[in-house]
């Protein structure tokens, strides 16, 4: 199955950093951004979580930011405190959101079956609705974070 716009989500769950088991439905009623990253402490998911803080403004238009990698709890939590960021961490271990949204990616870095998600992003409106979608041609290209900023506010 792939997401596309205009597709309403399903409630799924999921793990944060801190072990908690975390349901998309706690954020109903606000704007979501998910981004999906191949993995915590690789170079460019570092930039692209950093910026993705920088929008953390956001929060005053009710929208909250998710990232999602299939690294573990352990990891996001150490990610989180290494990269200083607010944004809430998801561990994608089972692969579960990764295939809903069809994000996802194989031979990360060369090895050849190893699974990740590719790099992509989902804007999903207070009614579960699909709005925005886009994904990376290779795990190493980066969104236009300013093309994103205007889908969000605008």
């Amino acid at each position: 199955m792939s997401l596309n716009v205009g597709d309403k989500i399903k409630d799924l769950s999921i793990y944060d950093s801190e072990k908690k088991l975390r349901n998309l439905s706690e954020w109903s009623g606000k704007r979501i951004l998910i981004a999906f990253f191949p993995g915590a402490y690789t170079g460019v998911c570092d930039d692209e979580l950093c910026t993705l803080d920088e929008f953390r403004d956001l929060e005053d238009l009710n929208v909250e930011i998710l990232g999602v990698t299939v690294d573990s709890p352990f990891v996001l939590k150490n990610w989180k405190k290494t990269t200083n960021t607010n944004i809430t961490l998801l561990s994608d271990f089972n692969y579960e959101l990764i295939e809903y949204f069809n994000s996802q990616f194989t031979g990360l870095g060369g090895l050849e079956d190893y699974q990740s998600a590719n790099r992509s992003l989902f804007i999903i409106e207070p009614d579960s609705t699909v709005s925005y979608r886009w994904d990376a041609d290779s795990p190493g290209n980066l969104p236009d974070f300013e093309e994103l900023k205007s889908k969000i506010t605008g």
